[in-house]
Order: structure tokens, then sequence, then C-alpha cells
């Protein structure tokens, strides 16, 4: 993961750094809430939840505008393919094109790597229709998630 970068116009980009994990952890779990509880119900499927997915610096990036974050993203290189964990912005800087252009940067990634991206997504997070919108294909789903998948298209 050293090796890889992401370079974006709309915010600076650094490797997460030890002391930003309570940020990132932080972050996932504010946004993820509704999605975690409209998936399980149960206090004790939900603690499992968090606790699988309590991040750590490595493999991430912070996004930031100056000296704010604003928001972060988790990508793990694998010998076959990028898969990418998690990305998540503060909610005041949605819509503002930042996560398109993270997205549209690991593409390229992928493209040079000639590896697909793969990612799974909360079956009732809206973020799904966007992966669709962006050319992710669903792989095969389970009564939480979609497991989906990007492959660059060879221009004839």
């Amino acid at each position: 993961m050293a090796c890889m970068q992401l370079n974006l116009a709309k915010v600076q980009t650094k490797p997460a750094e030890p002391q930003e994990v309570p940020y990132i952890n932080d972050l996932f779990r504010k946004l993820m809430k509704p999605y975690a509880e409209q998936t399980w119900h149960d206090h004790q499927e939900l603690e499992a939840f968090y606790k699988r997915n309590t991040l750590s610096h490595e493999s991430s990036f912070i996004f930031r505008k100056g000296h704010v974050k604003v928001g972060f993203i988790r990508l793990e290189k694998q010998e076959d393919h990028i898969f990418l964990d998690q990305i998540h912005l503060e909610p005041i800087y949605h819509g503002q094109g930042i996560g398109s252009e993270a997205l549209d940067a690991v593409k390229n990634i992928a493209l040079e790597a000639q590896l697909p991206i793969k990612l799974v997504v909360l079956r009732v997070n809206p973020a799904f229709k966007l992966y669709e919108r962006i050319g992710f294909e669903k792989q095969s789903e389970d009564d939480a998630r979609y497991y989906m998948q990007w492959e660059a298209q060879c221009a004839l």
C-alpha cells in the first residue's frame, strides 16, 4: 500500500497516521449507523458489525481541506484486485465531487495495475446506486450485502 498514491484536485490526501484512528472509526460509525441499524436489529449483531469494521490507519488516506479533515478512504491492494474497503466524507462535504474524484483516482490506479476493484456495500446503503452508476457490477449478494466489482472496459 505504501506505493499507492491518491492525487486529487479538490482535497489534499495523505496516508493516515496512528493518531488518526479515532477520527476514522468515529466517522465510520457516525455515517454507517443508520444503515447498520436497518440491517441488524439486535444489539449484539450491531456490535459485531462495528467490531469487524474497526479500522486501522494502515491502507487509509485522510482527505483534508487545509487543516480540516473531511473524510477518508481505505484501499487494499491484493494480488488479483484492489479492495475498496471504505470511503466516507463528512456530510457537509457531500455533493462537492470529492467522492467521485476519489473513485476516479482509484479506477486509474486499477487501470495502471490492470486489476479490478472489488467492494462490499450494505444493501440498504444508497451508495449502492452510486457504485452501479459509475460502472460497478453486482457479483453476488447475501441477506445484508452486495459484493460488487469494477473492471476497465477495453476501448476498441
